[in-house]
């Protein structure tokens, strides 16, 4: 009781002692200010509070990942074209990164028209300028590396935000990477992402839990080729028609009858 509170720890203590209104970097700024002409032992202090307050109020940096090595690599674009028309670009600063189908990590723009399916036309991630991650789990940075340029800071990026399709992205490989660099993303992590995209460890892990599943048969290629009569034997038990499906890739249907 009766503690002379000025300064910074004046501000401090009313923070804990009743709610604050938010206010702005300018308006902090300011009050700073104020302090600094009437304390300049606070000066140090209120630099660096200046400084975090500027820090905390910029945008949160999403990278948008998309494109992928797998068989649904143009799927994957015409999503990250959907996300990055409907994302709050007053809230979040986008930068949008495409895997080509040959695996290389490439500064993609936000050309969305570009990313579009049409008829007749597949989208496809191209480009020149290579993305690399950090390697450091203290560093967020990106770097682009374009031929014959020295090698470009992209700055930190906050979050990824990860769009591919089927395998080499959506099965865990991305999510453990992004976890070995430190960086946070969205969606289901390592475990979960891996054991979602396999459709046979699925229903294992559901039953395994007291989750009913329907009938189903786990046809290998290994047990195709060595032993196509006998697949076929226990096909047969599930009654006919049936639906085939792949187990790692898309959850297209192809209805199937005996002949």
């Amino acid at each position: 009781m009766g503690a002379d509170r000025s300064g910074p720890d004046a501000v401090m203590a009313a923070s804990y002692e009743r709610p604050v209104a938010a206010v702005s970097v300018p308006s902090c700024r300011a009050v700073v200010a104020a302090w600094r002409a009437r304390r300049p032992q606070y000066q140090g202090c209120s630099q660096a509070m200046v400084a975090t307050m500027s820090q905390e109020s910029r945008k949160t940096r999403v990278a948008i990942l998309f494109g992928g090595r797998s068989s649904e690599h143009a799927v994957s674009c015409a999503t990250a074209a959907g996300v990055m028309r409907a994302i709050d670009h007053d809230r979040y600063d986008v930068t949008a990164i495409g895997i080509t189908k040959a695996g290389q990590w490439v500064l993609a723009g936000a050309d969305l028209d570009r990313l579009a399916l049409r008829p007749g036309q597949l989208p496809e991630v191209t480009g020149t300028q290579h993305v690399l991650m950090p390697t450091d789990p203290g560093n967020r940075e990106l770097t682009v590396l374009t031929p014959g340029q020295p090698p470009m800071s992209l700055g930190e990026v906050d979050v990824v935000f990860p769009l591919l399709h089927g395998p080499f992205g959506e099965d865990g490989t991305v999510q453990g990477l992004l976890e070995l660099a430190d960086i946070r993303y969205v969606g289901c992590g390592v475990l979960a992402s891996a054991v979602m995209m396999d459709k046979h460890y699925m229903k294992v892990v559901f039953a395994g839990h007291g989750i009913p599943v329907g009938p189903y048969v786990v046809v290998t290629d290994t047990r195709w080729e060595h032993d196509a009569q006998g697949a076929m034997e226990e096909i047969e038990t599930l009654g006919w028609p049936v639906f085939v499906k792949y187990g790692r890739l898309s959850s297209r249907r192809v209805r199937t009858t005996r002949r």
